[in-house]
This record gives C-alpha cells, sequence and structure tokens, in this order.
C-alpha cells in the first residue's frame, strides 16, 4: 500500500483550479445547485487567479486539495497614497482534516509571500475573530451604514430632474470605472469592473444632470458601491427604493465621507463598525504619511515597534501600531490630523 503524502504548503498550479473551485463549493456552499457557485461569484477573483494561480494557497493529502488560503491583489487608493492589498478570502478545510492547524499553516505561508512581494496591508472578513487576531490580524478602519425605509427615505433628494438609466452593456463601462477611480478605494480596471458589476442579482444605476454624473450599484436591498455627485447619489437611492417598492435600503459609506455628513445632518439611523480586520505587512509605504506628522517607526522583533513623535516614545505591538495607522480607535500619547488615514473597501470589493 502506497503511504500516505501532504504536499504544501504551496500554490495551486493552473491544472488544480477547477479541482479547487468544486473544494470550495462543497465547503461553502454544500448541497446548492451548480448554477449558485463560487467561481461564478467570485469570477473576479478566479480571473485574476489565472494569472497567478500561486496566490491559491493549498495543502494536499493524498493527492486531493484538504485546505485553501487565497490572496486577492488589490489596491486601495487613500489621497495620493495606494497601497498594494492582500484580501485573504477562501479559507476553508475538508471537515476530516479540521484541527491539524492546516488553516495557520497556510495563512503564515500566505503572510510571508506577502512579505516577499512587497505588499502594504492584508484584509480580511470574518465571523471568528479570534482565530485570526492570533495570527496578527486586527479589527480597524471604519464604516458607516445608513438605514432607509417608509419613514426617512422622504428625506433624500429628490430625482425627477435627473436623467436615470440603467446600465445593462459595456458602452457606459469606463463612465462608471472613471467615476468609481476619482474616490478613495480598490482601483478598478475596466476587465474587474465588468466582471463584478455582471454578477448575480447587481445593478447598476446612472445619474446624469449636465456636466454632473453620479452611479449606484444595487443588490438586493443593499447599496454595493456608488461615487459621483453626492446628491445625485442621494437621489439614486430614492429612486431605487420607489421604482423597486423596497421597504428598506442599506447604504454602507466611508465613515468621514461627504455623504455620510450629509445624512447625519438629516439625522437618518446609522450603524459604525470596523472595516475588516487587517494587518501590517510592509511600513515602508507608510512611513511616509507617518513622517508628515513627525512620527518614526522602528521595528524592534518579528513582534513589536518603537514609535517615537518628538519627545513622545512608546513600544507598540503590530495590532496597536495597525490601530494607530488606521484606527478608528485613537492612540491619545500620539496626535496628528493626518491618522487614523482613510482607508475604505467598499461592500463590492469584500470576499
Amino acid at each position: 500500500m502506497q503511504e500516505a503524502k501532504t504536499e504544501g504548503p504551496r500554490g495551486c498550479t493552473k491544472e488544480e483550479l477547477g479541482e479547487l473551485l468544486v473544494f470550495l463549493h462543497n465547503i461553502f456552499r454544500p448541497g446548492l445547485d451548480e448554477s449558485i457557485n463560487v467561481g461564478l461569484e467570485y469570477s473576479h477573483v478566479i480571473s485574476s487567479a489565472m494569472n497567478d494561480s500561486e496566490n491559491l494557497r493549498i495543502i494536499k493529502y493524498n493527492r486531493e486539495i484538504v485546505s485553501h488560503v487565497g490572496i486577492h491583489e488589490i489596491y486601495v487608493k487613500i489621497d495620493e497614497l495606494k497601497l498594494k492589498v492582500g484580501a485573504i478570502f477562501g479559507v476553508a478545510t475538508h471537515p476530516n482534516f479540521r484541527g491539524k492547524g492546516f488553516a495557520t499553516i497556510l495563512l503564515k505561508d500566505a503572510t510571508e509571500k506577502m512579505i516577499r512581494e512587497n505588499y502594504d496591508v492584508s484584509i480580511l472578513w470574518t465571523g471568528i475573530p479570534e482565530f485570526y487576531r492570533k495570527l496578527g490580524w486586527e479589527n480597524a478602519g471604519s464604516k458607516t451604514t445608513f438605514h432607509f425605509n417608509n419613514s426617512n427615505i422622504e428625506v433624500l433628494p429628490d430625482y425627477k430632474d435627473l436623467e436615470i438609466r440603467k446600465v445593462e452593456d459595456e458602452s457606459e463601462l469606463k463612465t462608471i470605472v472613471g467615476l468609481h477611480n476619482e474616490t478613495n478605494g480598490v482601483v478598478w480596471s475596466e476587465n474587474a469592473a465588468k466582471l463584478l458589476l455582471s454578477r448575480q442579482a447587481i445593478e447598476t444605476y446612472l445619474a446624469l444632470r449636465n456636466e454632473s454624473k453620479g452611479y449606484a450599484v444595487i443588490r438586493g436591498s443593499r447599496i454595493i458601491d456608488f461615487s459621483g455627485d453626492s446628491n445625485m447619489i442621494l437621489a439614486l437611492i430614492k429612486y431605487m427604493f420607489v421604482s423597486k417598492k423596497l421597504e428598506r435600503i442599506e447604504f454602507q459609506v466611508p465613515s468621514n465621507s461627504k455623504e455620510a455628513s450629509i445624512l447625519k445632518y438629516f439625522g437618518v439611523p446609522f450603524e459604525e463598525d470596523y472595516i475588516g480586520m487587517m494587518k501590517i505587512i510592509n511600513l515602508n509605504n507608510l512611513k511616509e504619511t507617518l513622517a508628515k506628522c513627525s512620527i518614526n517607526v522602528e521595528r524592534m522583533n518579528a513582534a513589536h515597534y518603537l514609535v517615537k513623535q518628538c519627545t513622545e516614545e512608546r513600544i507598540l505591538d503590530e495590532k496597536q501600531l495597525t490601530k494607530l495607522i488606521f484606527g478608528p480607535e485613537v492612540i491619545t500619547q500620539f496626535k496628528c490630523s493626518s491618522l487614523p488615514i482613510n482607508f475604505y473597501v467598499a461592500p463590492i470589493d469584500q470576499i
């Protein structure tokens, strides 16, 4: 009898991609029809992986994939700064192989790959934060979510003087991408936008008035992306609420955005939360931002940093440093109007 063999952690080959998609579908959507599969829902991620399947980290046992961690490379614009970000996704282990530490091994392997390839930060979304906290990710960044219903939708601007059309072909894709990339968030290529916006149950609406433009993307009763003229975006939300006969709409925005200020002024109910769990991979791109605050950071060891600002200094661990840079909590010992930085990932770009 041939001895059982464990392979990995290593990158998935392109020949193994089909097997991996079946594995992920069976883990995340067991019993669901293949038409609602992971490959279709995350076509933008899979398309990227086709160019670099090494970002799909796997462990195999007896020639079968039993555990996976994916890295989706994105670039996030923050005013003049652009960060290379590794979005962690598809963390999965076959039920028969859980408890053996495979996910931990793969997450450490993914971190080492991101370090080698000069990623700036990593982000992930999870319902089990304590597992990832042990490996250096921490809740950080901020988002504000507003809730509309029949009792408050009338506070939004009227839409009757706007030209509104549903985007149903590629002719207006360039306009959408141009508007999207003007604001802070994930930078889109036209190909990435096409894949994102063509997913199941996603609708995009464009509003025009003279030279002004705005768009909003809706899925169900949730606005998952928007950009352009703020009043036109809010009018679009009202239009979708009325035309679709919805009972509610959820609208997530950057906490420091113009839209947030307007809606808070009108008293629209909201909640604030972290943008995700983040981990600093490489400080080099962030040091210029810290320098504007007269903050100098020196790595002391694998887990700690010496942070200095004028006469103040303090030793921070990697999770505290993440809070200093990305917030929303403030480390009061270090004061700077440029911190925390305005890092944002819209729902459409989350995995």
